[in-house]
């Protein structure tokens, strides 16, 4: 099976796995004790309902090409999603069961476990990163209000808070590990993966779009001098004094990234190229004035504009490969710290 396939069979057994947590609750519902447990088993169903559509979604980005592999070993977590069928499909049939009010709880933690796998939290992290939808911090609060009724109901037992206690660590570890994947973790900003993660989507859309976007490639200068004058410590007071300044300097719509060392890189989605040149500069400016407080630092910078006519994945080496030259032109000059071309 294909990578691109298995991507695709992972995203499909995860909405799968919703489909029938939100029949499962439902089932719930109608069989509850009392009204007040039927709403809250509606309530818990709606939740996992609204997911739903952007699990679909998630699907069409991986048939189209236009979602990058999100997993570190797709194979083995293939794997790990297929053996949850058959368990979960009988917590299923148990749901349409007449059941005491702590048994349905039990069954409801044990489907949460399912649902708090990695492979939930690595796609919910995804959906947010592109499409800005927080489903990861929903779905934390959707384990919350389980664990919240119960204790309304002074109903839970040794046993359940210890299950409460594991399924809130567990998919915050996951949470965790996730964010970790993908950010920088001194400067906050993306990492090398969490930056094509985010750009591929955005780069197959520019592709049918037909839009202009510009790629940014920016080195700190003499980094190295600096590190060894001043110290570790006070590199890093620059590179985080850089990040923010790269931050503040572009749009919110733009992909900052700390690529590695001192380089940084921008992803310009859907830009006027007529603004490039100020907003390298204003970037190569506020650098200049906030490194004051910091130690005196420039930078240079090299972006490269164009449009994607074949495909993406392989043309955004192509930019980074123009604008890391235009960076080098720049850093030659002594009087020009922003060099454009394009592709």
């Amino acid at each position: 099976m294909s990578a691109e396939n298995i991507l695709i069979k992972i995203i499909d057994l995860c909405k799968k796995i919703g489909e029938t947590g939100v029949i499962i609750y439902s089932n719930l519902a109608k069989n509850a004790e009392n009204k007040a447990e039927s709403g809250f088993w509606n309530e818990m169903s709606k939740d996992l309902e609204d997911h739903i559509p952007y699990l679909e979604h998630t699907i069409n980005l991986a048939i189209e090409g236009m979602m990058p592999q999100v997993f570190h070993e797709p194979v083995e977590i293939l794997s790990e999603l297929e053996k949850t069928r058959p368990p979960i499909e009988k917590l299923l049939q148990q749901s349409e069961n007449d059941l005491k009010t702590s048994d349905a709880f039990l069954l409801a933690y044990r489907l949460e476990f399912f649902m708090a796998y990695q492979a939930f939290e690595r796609l919910f992290q995804f959906i947010r990163n592109v499409e800005g939808k927080t489903h990861s911090e929903e779905y934390g609060r959707h384990i919350e209000k389980l664990i919240d009724f119960l204790h309304k109901n002074n109903s839970a037992t040794l046993e359940q808070e210890l299950i409460s206690d594991t399924l809130l660590r567990m998919w915050d570890e996951n949470r965790r590990l996730t964010i970790q994947s993908q950010k920088d973790p001194l400067t906050g900003l993306w990492n090398r993966r969490g930056f094509y993660e985010i750009t591929t989507p955005l780069m197959h859309l520019a592709k049918r779009e037909e839009n202009s976007v510009a790629l940014m490639i920016m080195d700190i200068d003499n980094f190295r001098e600096l590190n060894a004058t001043y110290g570790h410590q006070k590199g890093d007071e620059v590179l985080m004094m850089v990040s923010n300044c790269l931050r503040s300097g572009i749009r919110r719509s733009d992909i900052p990234a700390r690529f590695g060392g001192d380089d940084f890189i921008v992803f310009f989605p859907n830009i006027d190229t007529k603004f490039l040149l100020k907003t390298g500069k204003r970037v190569a400016e506020l650098i200049r004035l906030k490194s004051k407080t910091v130690v005196p630092t420039t930078v240079s910078i090299g972006i490269c504009h164009g449009e994607f006519h074949n495909t993406p994945e392989r043309e955004i080496e192509q930019f980074i490969r123009a604008a890391s030259s235009l960076m080098t032109a720049s850093k030659a000059s002594d009087t020009i710290d922003v060099c454009i071309g394009v592709r």
